[in-house]
């Protein structure tokens, strides 16, 4: 009877040490900003839709409709940058905020909100930061082809081991707490690489080596930055050891917090960072005025962007100060550019109509006669229409020589144009 009492003892012993390591695992998710709704889930799963290499997720704010927001490693404060004429949701306004970042214009106001629950599918919020911005500076949605609503980034990527496998298309988040002893052994497996990252002022860093056109050799520190669609951005200003390629093109380059950036186009030998090294990769190189305000808030000299960041299966891992990443089918791809010239808008949102916003000055488009505010027609003799936005884009940075016939309409006039794709940074 005795020993039947001390088995029961033991067993109960056991089961209550097994709650106590549970309930304290149950306390560090909730300590968490935001955390796993249920408590027995060690991740959850998410697709997402991945245009022009941007992850685009499904979320709510308080009591919004969804609405959709860049995963953006680059950027520290969840940013509303615009919202529908039909929106409408509660937000607790708390003061206003200066911001500023890559881009030529003035810094601008925007309105800043503290306590903010937040809800993807399986996880809950309650006390987000959210920046709501007064004037939209990026025309997400136009660049996109659908409803953008803003960006998100290091929310996510400090309460979770964020898994983003850019071939399938999916998204987990892990439990830090749950998932540490298998993150600890993929980073022991030869699959995988690791690389150190820092973080600082909430953003992600790597050092890097750069080998440059000209075969000199520099060591740089990039912003890890989900939210950009090129591969490699440097800044000339940040080191007078840069040097930008004699082989270039000067072109707009994207748009940042203060407003458009323009500057070269061009590639470099190699960059390394880790056990990993690029052959030949594109690279923006900003004019000096477009990033001094980003220089005065980091040490940076540019960073990696999604173009680069698609070609692996990556974690991001804030707490270890690491990622893992493994390469996937993109990985040995030439890196390309918009060789065409031609940026498209999408003034009606999800109807297939393309207009051209822009145009590389001596670019292929631009020699073969389209203009601004052409509106694209046929593309191959295909109606614009069966094309997605990310599919015209595809087919702009494709390959070299490849020929391109559109048809655009230009006031009441329907004209049609022909030219080929010429890589203008390659000798």
């Amino acid at each position: 009877m005795l020993k039947q009492r001390i088995i029961i003892y033991a067993a109960l012993l056991f089961i209550s040490l097994i709650g106590c390591a549970s309930e304290s695992k149950l306390l560090q998710r909730v300590e968490r900003e935001i955390k796993i709704e249920d408590p027995n889930v060690k991740k959850v799963y998410m697709p997402f839709e991945l245009i022009n290499n941007l992850v685009v997720i499904p979320l709510r704010i308080n009591d919004s409709d969804t609405m959709h927001f860049v995963l953006d490693t680059g950027v520290g404060r969840t940013l509303i940058t615009e919202l529908s004429d039909n929106e409408e949701f509660t937000i607790r306004y708390s003061g206003k905020v200066k911001l500023s970042g890559l881009g030529e214009d003035a810094p601008m106001e925007a309105l800043f909100s503290s306590g903010n629950k937040v809800y993807l599918e399986g996880i809950i919020g309650d006390s987000l930061d959210v920046v709501l911005m007064m004037e939209d500076r990026f025309n997400l949605s136009s660049f996109m082809g659908r409803e953008v609503n803003g960006l998100i980034g290091y929310d996510i990527f400090k309460n979770f081991i964020v898994e983003i496998d850019y071939q399938d298309k999916r998204l987990y988040f892990h439990d830090p707490d749950l998932f540490r002893k298998e993150y600890q052994k993929k980073r022991k497996s030869r699959f995988w690489t690791e690389i150190p990252i820092e973080i600082d002022a909430r953003k992600p860093y790597i050092n890097s080596t750069i080998v440059q056109h000209d075969s000199s050799v520099i060591e740089t520190k990039l912003l890890i930055d989900s939210g950009a669609s090129h591969a490699i951005s440097i800044y000339p200003a940040s080191n007078p050891e840069i040097s930008i390629p004699p082989k270039n093109l000067y072109s707009y380059l994207g748009s940042g917090l203060s407003g458009e950036i323009y500057g070269e186009i061009g590639r470099i030998k190699s960059m390394s960072f880790g056990d990993l090294t690029l052959k030949e990769p594109v690279v923006y190189y900003p004019e000096e005025e477009g990033t001094r305000r980003a220089l005065l808030q980091s040490n940076r000299n540019g960073s990696i962007g999604a173009d680069l960041l698609k070609r692996y299966t990556i974690f991001f891992n804030y707490e270890d100060g690491s990622m893992l990443v493994k390469a996937n089918k993109e990985s040995n791809k030439d890196f390309n550019y918009n060789m065409a010239g031609i940026e498209l808008s999408t003034p009606f949102l999800g109807i297939p109509f393309y207009l051209i916003s822009k145009i590389r000055e001596g670019s292929p488009a631009e020699k073969a006669g389209l203009r601004e505010n052409d509106i694209l027609m046929e593309i191959d003799y295909k109606h614009t229409f069966k094309y997605s936005l990310v599919e015209l884009y595809d087919l702009f940075q494709s390959r070299e020589n490849k020929k391109i016939s559109i048809v655009v309409r230009r006031d009441d006039e329907v004209k049609e144009f022909k030219f080929r794709l010429v890589d203008e940074t390659r000798n």
